[in-house]
């Protein structure tokens, strides 16, 4: 019983380690691919980088504040926030390989300049929403306080009206009809489970 004990806290300690670095990686990742990828030439896009970037930044230093100096986690808490956090990184990474020419950055009140559909996008709609939606998850499931779900809350409403706003773009440009197809068959930040079922 001793051992198993010292077993269980152990990969309690170990995990809680992965989570924090899992964590510095994606929220490192997505501060450079913002700063240096997402372009910014119009008021609306200026306005939601400052927005989000101010928001972002203070949520993330609280919640690696709190990850480093809390206690570990039961190692169950630490695995489940661990593989969350490497679905974000991989849908991340994928969604900016497939978006070969830079996008606008979120708020942007400029006309599409094109659709892609290639790569996460075949499945749902905004898959960088998507990464940060599932990183912030992953910290409230391994911080679980009330300021880490106001975070949670806070950050996944700006990406519901951002996507929304864009969407709404896209029904107005060249690319509306073709955008009307896409979202039969796509699901917003996740997979439709009306197509998942039609294709089986």
């Amino acid at each position: 019983m001793g051992i198993s004990i010292m077993n269980d806290i152990y990969a309690g300690q170990i995990l809680h380690l992965i989570v924090i670095a899992l964590a510095c990686f994606f929220f490192a990742s997505m501060c450079y691919v913002s700063a240096t990828y997402f372009k910014v030439q119009d008021d609306g896009a200026k306005f939601g980088k400052r927005l989000i970037s101010v928001l972002a930044l203070c949520g993330i230093a609280y919640i690696l504040w709190q990850m480093i100096t809390q206690s570990s986690r039961p190692w169950s808490i630490s695995l489940l926030a661990s593989v969350i956090f490497a679905i974000a990184i991989g849908v991340f990474f994928s969604a900016k390989s497939a978006a070969t020419i830079p996008l606008d950055f979120a708020m942007s009140n400029r006309t599409p300049f094109q659709l892609v559909t290639r790569g996460p996008y075949r499945h749902v709609r905004h898959p960088f929403y998507t990464s940060y939606r599932l990183a912030w998850v992953a910290s409230l499931v391994q911080v679980q306080d009330w300021i880490s779900f106001g975070i949670f809350w806070m950050m996944l409403a700006i990406y519901l009206k951002s996507a929304i706003s864009e969407e709404k773009s896209f029904k107005n440009s060249q690319f509306k009809l073709e955008y009307l197809e896409y979202t039969n068959r796509t699901g917003m930040f996740f997979p439709s489970v009306r197509m998942i079922f039609n294709r089986t």
